[in-house]
């Protein structure tokens, strides 16, 4: 089985092939359980991997256009006529010439680390999160999350460099002071909007 996951943050020792450290999948028809069936066959087959992420896009029950509306008499669509509100977050109804192309219902998003036992528990213990991005916004055991993966991260990071002839033993204990408390960057609001650019393109396409 090919698994070819949809982002992957790789980190390369010298000398050494590169090493997938974290993974993420995201669907608009594939269901959570199997995302989470091709992550776990990732977190087998990369036993490096220390984090998986998870988007799920619900989509409200598909409408068929109307009768009166054949598709195939439609004249050819512009991609402008696609373009999202510039002032309002929407994620549908995308509605031209009378039809609903897509309209959005939920959007959670999944974080995951690693078990000290070396393997993932997608839905329970102290290692996942689940956040929702819309409609509502709430995602503080997510942002907990990311703060460990980029801690675990950093640590990684540390441990290569300790291992690397010729190291600098003060850079290294800054990145390892660093992974004490680094924290992800999160921009949910930036990130809400990139996932509306891709809802009203998937509607074009």
């Amino acid at each position: 089985m090919v698994i070819i996951p949809d982002l992957h943050l790789d980190l390369r020792p010298p000398g050494s092939l590169s090493m997938p450290i974290w993974a993420m999948e995201s669907g608009f028809s594939s269901t959570p359980v199997q995302m989470h069936g091709q992550l776990r066959v990732v977190a087998d087959i990369v036993p490096e991997l220390d984090a998986a992420f998870l988007i799920s896009i619900h989509e409200a029950k598909y409408v068929p256009p109307p009768k009166s509306i054949p598709l195939y008499t439609l004249q050819l669509i512009p991609p402008s006529a696609f373009t999202p509100p510039a002032h309002t977050m929407s994620f549908g109804p995308v509605v031209v010439e009378g039809i609903t192309w897509i309209s959005i219902t939920s959007i959670t998003f999944e974080a995951s680390l690693r078990c000290d036992d070396g393997w993932f528990r997608f839905g329970e213990g102290s290692l996942f999160a689940k956040g929702h991005l819309f409609p509502d916004l709430e995602m503080k055991g997510v942002d907990r999350l990311l703060d460990l993966a980029v801690q675990h991260f950093l640590l990684c990071v540390a441990e290569i460099m300790e291992h690397t002839s010729g190291g600098d033993a003060s850079r290294i204990s800054k990145v390892r002071s660093a992974s004490e408390t680094a924290a992800f960057p999160t921009h949910w609001s930036k990130f809400l909007h990139k996932l509306q650019e891709a809802v009203w393109d998937t509607a074009y396409c």
